[in-house]
């Protein structure tokens, strides 16, 4: 075991002058390669005085050379992996312009001695590693790095190929390629040129041999590439790198093992070089990049591979590798289609993609196992055709030359989209599923940009296939056909297709489709009608007849009872009403009577039946008034079986949430439709009467906190949805709310009384109602605030304070004339200012301040009918009767007040500059009470109290007056510590 080995890793201590003293540069060589080689090689225990000489000497001067020096001992493997170490920490402290050319050749030849000897052991590969890493620094500021760096290439390539065997020395080469001129080189430029012509020239000569050295050297380029930070324009060595690096994707040779490893590290590299930034500069060399990919003979490869393993790893890279290109280089392909000359390469790429993405019958389940490299097609197709489609709308010609290989990937993508139907698809597991699900969406996207690419012309493909599709035999085959082609229909936008003949066309094969009964190619019809004819402009009349003949199919499948089905037949409906169809008053029986049975449905979702809810409101807005009552006369006795139905607080919870959308939808401000607003009023109070008579409305119990907040937003659709006709429903409303605000004083149904008290209640006949509904609520905050443990319900305070503020600000003519008692208001406010803690967080704070300010600034909205009924303020009053002068002394206590919060001061800092600002009057005799804060004040600290006081009370501005507070703050603090 060797024994006083010194640590010279990390040292951060300063250089003791003793070490540092003027000597001969020789013998203080001598002395550390002694002290060195007694160490290291004779076993002597250092003294603390050589650990601290041999720590701090990468210090010194003379640090480089030493460790050349020892590099150049026989060799010792202790005392080579000092001096390597040791010469990474001097050239780390070294300025760059201190370094002697004349050091790399000895740094080389010890790099030879230690490649030609190595054991394979940690020490060898430590020494290599920071020998290479200090032939980088050196390099970097060498006067004839150029030259050096040649030499040193022509050794690692010579080592290189000189044996069968892959080294891991030849990995350490990387070093030095990944430190040259990188940080502190000022050739860092000529550098990269340099590196990238090594690589060049290596690849280019080695070309036809195909090993897993080559793959090392494709290591060495990724790493390299991905490793260096360039941000300028890249030179031309790297386009020249890039070509080479491209011919390696595939060669004749491929068969010769091991090729895959060369073959995926070139793939590797030059995924890494196309990554680079602002390489699309080098528009050449990446055409001929381009010019190879195409190329690739993707197909043969593949057959010629021994298992299905392989095929899948090189149909993964390779599709990865046309992703890449078409993610940065997508406009160089599409600009190849300008010239005659380069237009193949965008055919074949084309081509390309389209077997990668449907590759051979016997790899069709791989489009969910495993089937990255369909996906990665798919993804690239996108990418390729959104390019296209914005240069469609410049200039269609440069695509059309494209279209028939176009056309192909659309025939692809309909045979991805059969897989949905497959009865293979039963035996997938969730994540199949989900892995599934979104490669469809890859799919719709680029079907979304090929629609767009290609303008009109999809529909002539569209009912292309649909000719197809019906010719087939096999009716299993067939129904799977024609549901896929419908699902790309749904996605197949094109601008104006309305004016497309084949659009027409499209249409009635649609309706063939729903004629032949097949329940998913139904759901797919409808869907697609959905999603198209929603886009529509302009609907011709002959559109108008086909698109009556759908909402027919619509409503009789609607009835089947199908779960899949009344989905898509609700969103079909809801969009075809959309459609200006007109006549509606002949078929709006058949939509009620398709419509009511199917909201008690058990297989019904809540989204479906917002969705019908809303068609039934639609068809009620655009019949005639009068057989608009009528069919909301239909619907209360739906209504009332979908809440009898409910089981749970949470269902009835849902299914209140449902009827709100019908009232939310079928409202209407049109002067003509009073009858109907009359009719929904009369509907909403059935079913409020409906839920109070069962005892529904305002549970108190744990579990119905989310159903008593439901009833809220009912009751507010429900006004809302009435209209002018609400003030019929408020006799009905006010004591349901009363009891829902007993059991349950949350901030939905504070909310809720906030909107009736500000929207509703603002007439004088409603004067009765609106003081009994704010009177309670009042009353019952009041009586909350006056128990021992007030503090803990800041809650149902912040949410009288959030309706209470619009009250005393828009409908304060109402509350004027009530029996509110003032007093108990005032009192209530004022300690919420003083007294309550702050919320925990800004959001649970109650805003105290902000409704005493609406308070001071309270005035009938009404004229002055010259008969005094416009009441006075009587909160003046009350500030001008005491309540003044005790909430300033008070605000000025707390001002005063070192321990007060800020959040406090706050408060009361813009109560007090509303109060002065709105009762001017007033001011000076709150100022006198404002001199008498500290009772005990001598004479001169009394004068100090006075001259703050009347500074603070004399601003007009609240950004002055904020300031002013601060200061009187800390003033009156220096005032108290003065000595008296």
């Amino acid at each position: 075991m060797r024994v006083g080995k010194v640590d010279t890793e990390v040292m951060t201590d300063a250089v003791p002058s003793a070490f540092l003293m003027p000597q001969n540069q020789a013998d203080l060589g001598a002395t550390i390669e002694q002290l060195v080689l007694d160490i290291y090689t004779h076993g002597k225990i250092p003294s603390n005085e050589d650990n601290l000489f041999l720590n701090n000497l990468k210090h010194h001067p003379v640090a480089v050379q030493a460790a050349l020096n020892l590099l150049q001992l026989p060799k010792d493997i202790a005392v080579h992996q000092f001096a390597a170490s040791l010469l990474i920490q001097a050239l780390q402290a070294t300025p760059a312009e201190s370094l002697q050319d004349e050091a790399v050749g000895q740094i080389i030849s010890a790099i030879r001695t230690n490649f030609h000897s190595d054991t394979g052991s940690a020490a060898h590969t430590k020494i290599r590693r920071d020998l290479m890493a200090a032939i980088g620094y050196f390099l970097g500021a060498s006067i004839n790095w150029r030259e050096k760096f040649v030499e040193l290439a022509r050794f690692v390539d010579a080592d290189f190929f000189q044996t069968n065997t892959p080294s891991s020395i030849i990995l350490d080469t990387f070093y030095v390629f990944r430190d040259f001129g990188v940080g502190r080189s000022t050739n860092s430029q000529g550098a990269f040129d340099l590196v990238a012509k090594y690589f060049t020239d290596l690849l280019f000569r080695q070309l036809l041999v195909f090993d897993a050295r080559q793959a090392q050297c494709f290591q060495f380029v990724t790493a390299w590439i991905e490793d260096l930070q360039y941000n300028s324009t890249p030179p031309p060595e790297v386009g020249k790198l890039m070509i080479v690096v491209a011919r390696y994707v595939d060669c004749p040779e491929r068969h010769q093992m091991p090729w895959g490893d060369v073959q995926t590290e070139a793939i590797r590299a030059l995924n890494a070089l196309l990554s680079l930034t602002d390489v699309h500069l080098l528009q050449n060399s990446l055409s001929e990049v381009l010019r190879t990919l195409v190329n690739l003979p993707i197909k043969q490869r593949a057959e010629s591979m021994s298992s299905v393993l392989e095929v899948l790893s090189y149909f993964n890279s390779i599709s990865q590798l046309l992703l890449t290109f078409a993610l940065e280089f997508s406009d160089i392909i599409v600009a190849s289609c300008e010239n005659p000359n380069t237009v193949e390469f965008a055919k074949n790429y084309i081509a390309q993609l389209g077997f990668l993405a449907h590759p051979f019958p016997q790899f069709e389940k791989y489009v969910v196992q495993n089937g990255t490299f369909v996906k990665n097609a798919v993804m690239a197709f996108s990418e390729l055709a959104s390019l296209m489609a914005q240069m469609s709308a410049v200039d269609k010609q440069e695509t059309t030359q494209v279209f028939p290989h176009l056309r192909v990937f659309f025939g692809v993508m309909l045979r991805l989209v059969q897989r949905r139907t497959l009865e293979e698809a039963s035996t997938w597991t969730h994540q199949d599923k989900e892995d599934y699900r979104e490669f469809l969406t890859e799919v719709q996207t680029a079907v979304e940009s090929l629609s767009l690419a290609v303008g009109k012309e999809i529909h002539s493909w569209i009912q292309h296939e649909f000719s197809v599709a019906f010719a087939v035999s096999d009716e299993a085959q067939r129904n799977t056909y024609l549901a896929s082609i419908c699902w790309v229909f749904r996605f197949s936008y094109c601008s104006r297709a309305e004016q497309d003949p084949v659009f027409y066309t499209v249409l009635q094969s649609l309706l063939l489709i729903i004629s032949q009964g097949d329940t998913t190619c139904i759901c797919e019809v409808f869907k697609a009608v959905e999603a198209r004819i929603g886009v529509l402009k302009e609907v011709g009349d002959e559109h108008k007849k086909i698109l009556h003949r759908f909402m027919d199919a619509a409503l009789l499948h609607l009835k089947r009872n199908d779960k899949s089905l009344i989905i898509a037949c609700a969103g079909a409906i809801s969009v075809l009403l959309d459609a200006d169809l007109g006549h509606y008053e002949h078929f709006y029986p058949e939509v009620s009577q398709a419509i009511l049975p199917t909201l008690v449905a058990k297989t019904i979702s809540d989204k479906t039946r917002r969705t019908l809810l809303q068609c039934l409101a639609k068809v009620i807005k655009m019949i005639p008034a009068e057989l608009a009552v009528m069919e909301i006369g239909k619907i209360s006795a739906t209504f009332h079986f979908m809440i009898v139905a409910a089981k749970t607080p949470q269902e009835l919870s849902t299914v209140l949430e449902v009827l709100g959308t019908f009232f939310r939808a079928v409202a209407t401000d049109a002067p003509d439709r009073e009858l109907v607003r009359e009719a929904s009023a009369q509907l909403g109070a059935g079913v409020l009467n409906g839920l109070h008579e069962l005892g529904l409305l305002a549970i108190q119990n744990a579990s119905s906190k989310k159903l008593n907040e439901s009833s809220a937003l009912l009751i507010k659709d429900i006004l809302n949805g009435c209209g002018t006709s609400a003030s019929t429903l408020l006799v009905v409303v006010v004591p349901v709310v009363v009891n829902m605000f007993c059991c349950d004083p949350s901030a939905g149904v504070f909310g809720l009384i906030g909107e009736i008290l500000t929207s509703y209640l603002t007439e004088d006949a409603h004067l009765e109602l609106f003081g009994q509904l704010f009177t309670y609520v009042f009353d019952m905050v009041i009586d909350l605030s006056s128990r021992p443990d007030w503090t803990e319900y800041s809650e149902v305070y912040r949410s009288f304070v959030l309706m209470a503020y619009p009250i005393v600000r828009r409908n304060a003519y109402s509350l004027l004339r009530t029996s509110v008692k003032w007093e108990q208001l005032l009192n209530f406010v004022l300690k919420l200012v003083l007294l309550l803690p702050a919320g925990r967080d800004s959001e649970a704070e109650v805003q105290s301040n902000v409704l005493f300010e609406e308070l001071i600034r309270m005035k009938s909205m009404k004229p002055d009918d010259g008969l005094g009924t416009n009441p006075a303020n009587p909160m003046h009053h009350l500030l001008k009767s005491g309540y003044g002068s005790k909430f300033v002394h008070a605000i000025l206590s707390i001002f005063c007040d070192e321990r007060a919060d800020e959040h406090r001061v706050k408060l009361c800092s813009d109560c007090l500059f509303v109060m002065l600002t709105e009762m001017r009057p007033e001011t000076n005799a709150w100022m006198q009470e404002g001199f008498s804060v500290v009772a005990d004040a001598d004479v001169s600290q009394q004068a100090a109290f006075r001259h703050l006081t009347s500074s603070l009370f004399q601003q007009r501005s609240k950004s002055a007056f904020k300031r002013c507070v601060s200061m009187y703050r800390t003033k009156f603090r220096a005032v108290i510590a003065a000595p008296r």
